[in-house]
């Protein structure tokens, strides 16, 4: 009889044993089960190298000469199964790839899903060749901390000397929660991998810090405190006067005046070099024709603030305000791929590509992230405004109620209802649409997260 699946999902004894262990790793018994592996797979004996840390790694990674190889090599599994919430196991791999993403060796060969070889949380097996997969996948896990593998050699990273966590992972609000062996370290905070400044300097920490981070802000704020942030969020102004003088100097139309009624610039995201960036598109005649366009493209993953090429259409004094407008988070969270900002009948105006329907609204939870912060003290409180009420009790919702402009969503928050609405401001000064633009993309964007599971 074939033996019962076995889910590699359902794995947190086993990950957790592997991740939260500092015995040193027994090189021989580690070898074995590389060479196991790579037999498996007809691939010759590879020379074995240990790394007593994450530094050390790095500079091991950076002398191999041969290509990075896949040990999981996906085609061989028979059966795939993805799981629908973040556990304590996924969360410790996330805190060790943030910390990865900081060396050039890893960013270089797009290692977390690669050549770095972790126990995957999402597949099973069924067929026998997929249980001697397995069987060899485990023996080296067991076995070392992680491995980086390539076509003639193998790293394994010893494991730590110290390790603190708690039942949501890697943990430590006071230090280091993974010290290795050649001082290389990982910084988390329940679960959570973060840079160390959030721990060793966290009174330091702005609206900005905070912000920037859409699937942990709720964490970060238990992390300085709800009150504390609370009074960030009042003390934080927002200067639109005189910002963005660049924004609608086309150079097209530079003779004539630095407003053109008619001309409308469309910000969208598109894929550059093979990477996801912003696009600019300016059309003339705006409700007239389809007149001349001309395309602009830039490259502004992650903080744009990072790239040269934002110069060209902003200034230094514009940088806080960028920030505030949350360009690329506002487009990732409705599917209407864009926005248009144009100047057509004496009025600025900001809105989305297509007309408003229920597919194409922006979505967000009707409440921000320091009433999950909240939640996630366990606390007892009662959030309320115009359209909702929640009744929380040790961090548990058990009385909610809203007006019919809300939708539901599931979520590991007690069903927390959704708004869905449009975007189309308009003013008749450019510092006043700035304002709007401002003032909604800090309450709807900045103030709230978009990915709850991740933490």
């Amino acid at each position: 009889m074939q033996p019962r699946p076995f889910w590699l999902g359902v794995k947190e004894v086993i990950t957790e044993k592997i991740f939260y262990d500092t015995t040193p790793v027994d090189m021989e018994k580690a070898s074995e089960a590389i060479y196991v592996m790579y037999k498996h797979y007809n691939l010759p004996r590879p020379r074995i190298q240990l790394a007593s840390g994450l530094d050390e790694l790095a500079v091991l990674a950076q002398q191999v000469k041969s290509e990075p190889i896949d040990l999981e090599k996906h085609s061989e599994i028979t059966v795939f199964w993805t799981c629908r919430h973040v556990t304590t196991t996924q969360k410790i791999e996330y805190a060790i790839s943030r910390k990865l993403n900081e060396y050039e060796w890893y960013n270089k060969n797009k290692g977390f899903f690669s050549n770095v070889f972790f126990p995957p949380g999402w597949a099973y097996g069924n067929k026998q060749q997929d249980w001697e997969w397995i069987k060899h996948a485990l023996s080296i896990w067991k076995n070392t901390y992680l491995c980086v593998c390539y076509k003639d050699t193998v790293i394994i990273l010893d494991r730590p000397k110290e390790v603190y966590c708690n039942e949501n992972g890697f943990h430590n609000r006071n230090g280091a929660a993974v010290r290795f062996g050649d001082g290389s370290e990982i910084y988390a905070y329940e679960g959570i991998g973060v840079e160390d400044r959030y721990i060793l300097e966290t009174d330091r920490l702005t609206l900005f810090d905070i912000h920037k981070g859409n699937t942990k802000k709720r964490i970060l704020i238990s992390l300085v405190g709800v009150e504390r942030y609370l009074d960030m969020v009042r003390n934080f102004k927002i200067e639109t006067k005189n910002r963005f003088q660049k924004f609608f100097s086309f150079p097209q139309i530079e003779e004539n005046p630095r407003i053109y009624d008619g001309y409308s610039l469309r910000i969208k995201n598109a894929k550059i070099n093979d990477e996801y960036g912003l696009a600019l598109i300016q059309y003339s005649g705006v409700g007239k024709n389809d007149g001349s366009h001309w395309e602009r493209c830039y490259h502004l993953p992650g903080n744009p603030l990072q790239h040269k090429c934002i110069n060209s259409i902003l200034d230094k004094k514009d940088y806080d305000l960028w920030r505030v407008l949350n360009f690329q988070e506002t487009l990732r969270r409705g599917v209407f791929y864009g926005m248009i900002l144009s100047y057509n009948d004496h009025k600025f105006n900001l809105k989305m590509p297509r007309l408003y329907d229920n597919y194409s609204a922006l979505s967000c939870d009707a409440c921000p992230s320091w009433v999950k912060a909240r939640m996630f003290l366990k606390e007892d409180f009662t959030y309320k405004t115009d359209v909702v009420k929640m009744v929380v009790e040790k961090g548990k919702i058990v009385e909610l109620k809203t007006n019919d402009k809300l939708k539901w969503q599931d979520s590991l928050w007690g069903d927390i209802p959704s708004y869905k609405f449009d975007l189309n401001l308009q003013s008749e000064t450019w510092e006043g649409l700035l304002k709007q633009w401002a003032d909604f993309a800090f309450k709807w964007i900045g103030m709230h997260e978009t990915c709850m599971y991740l933490s």
